[in-house]
């Protein structure tokens, strides 16, 4: 009968366990929600809401040129929409964005946007 016991136990302590990490994980979602919306309020000049309704400039990722775009990973830029493979490659055009333009005007020919 003991046996039988420190089985139920068990499993209602395993239980309770995955009742509190599934709590914790939401508490962290909500969270990391949270920090995304703090970060996008802080944007640096000349840059505006990811999403955009109009297509980007390129066809292949600003970052990873050898990706083509996803075309609902978008950021605009100086009055400009440009397309990104993947939603961390964002973060990269934002520390430099000059950089990946400059290089995306010599893989094209220089030409103006």
């Amino acid at each position: 009968m003991k046996p039988i016991l420190a089985f139920f136990l068990l499993m209602f302590m395993v239980s309770a366990c995955g009742q509190k990490q599934e709590a914790g994980t939401q508490a962290h979602k909500t969270e990391i929600t949270e920090q995304a919306s703090e970060q996008s309020a802080e944007k640096p000049s000349g840059e505006t809401a990811q999403v955009t309704e109009a297509a980007p400039v390129n066809k292949y990722c600003m970052v990873v040129s050898e990706h083509e775009v996803d075309p609902k990973v978008t950021l605009e830029y100086k009055g400009t929409v440009y397309g990104f493979c993947c939603e961390d490659c964002i973060p990269k055009f934002k520390k430099d964005p000059e950089k990946y333009i400059s290089a995306f005007k010599k893989r094209n020919g220089a030409k103006e946007l």
